[in-house]
């Protein structure tokens, strides 16, 4: 079995990481992370206006989403999956806010079951694995819904320069690539919102985090369904041999899009 994730495993240079590239550089090890990240400013505030701070587990708290809102405190411990849960925090904040209320609200409304149900695991998704393709490109668009993956990462290679841009949020996937790319595998997915703008329109993070919570509170109706997948190696200039005539004919990785 392989030995757990260090943080010094992680490649910051990587584009996955621009996101947290900034806040994540300040840290050396994943020891005491809760009292490291306090000793931050706090990123924000929950939605009933908790600021946010992070805790050592323990037992006996509330579930972990109506822990978060009632006492802005987010349980974290010491490896990979809560340090870039963190990190989104300090990156999103009005995200990850939103999340964590709409989560309650569906707690609350259909109490905590066998079954998240579709909105839950909507958040959930967006939370673990999302991603945020901003674009206004057609071509790409249409590439991207009909999974014509060749079009998309070959023949529009040059419009990732400027036009099209991928801003990962799951910190289950920024967690899972470092992994995924020692051992060379392919198929991380991320599950992605379309943004409708130019990139450009959001240089500034704080920009796209409030819009990016606006959309989450205005859509009432959330399915898994409105996350539509992107496999992340064939993002250009994220994965080595992608010049290999074969690299994108591997339909285990780049799948054709199912009938219906």
């Amino acid at each position: 079995m392989e030995n757990a994730p260090l943080l010094s495993d992680v490649d910051w240079q990587h584009p996955i990481y621009s996101l947290v590239r900034e806040m994540g550089q300040r840290f050396v090890a994943l020891e005491n992370l809760p009292d490291q990240l306090n000793a931050c400013d706090s990123p924000g505030r929950t939605a009933q206006g908790k600021a946010v701070s992070f805790m050592t587990p323990a037992t006996g708290l509330p579930f972990y989403e109506l822990h978060i809102a009632e006492s802005g405190q987010v349980p974290t411990r010491n490896n990979l999956h809560d340090f870039f849960n963190a990190l989104v925090w300090f990156s999103l904040p009005r995200t990850k806010a939103m999340l964590n209320q709409r989560q309650v609200q569906a707690i609350k409304m259909h109490g905590i079951g066998a079954s998240r149900g579709a909105v839950r695991d909507t958040l959930t998704l967006i939370d673990e694995s999302a991603a945020l393709l901003i674009t206004t490109v057609p071509e790409a668009l249409t590439a991207w819904h009909t999974h014509d993956w060749h079009t998309l990462f070959v023949q529009l290679r040059h419009a990732w320069q400027y036009d099209i841009r991928l801003v990962v949020l799951g910190h289950a996937l920024m967690e899972n690539w470092g992994r995924a790319y020692r051992t060379g595998y392919q198929g991380l997915t991320a599950k992605v919102w379309h943004v409708p703008f130019e990139p450009g329109k959001f240089e500034c993070m704080s920009c796209l985090d409030a819009w990016f919570a606006q959309q989450l509170l205005r859509q009432q109706t959330l399915e898994p369904c409105q996350l539509r997948p992107l496999p992340l190696c064939g993002v250009p200039g994220w994965w080595p041999d992608q010049s290999w005539p074969g690299f994108y004919q591997n339909k285990n990785v780049f799948r054709p899009k199912r009938p219906g």
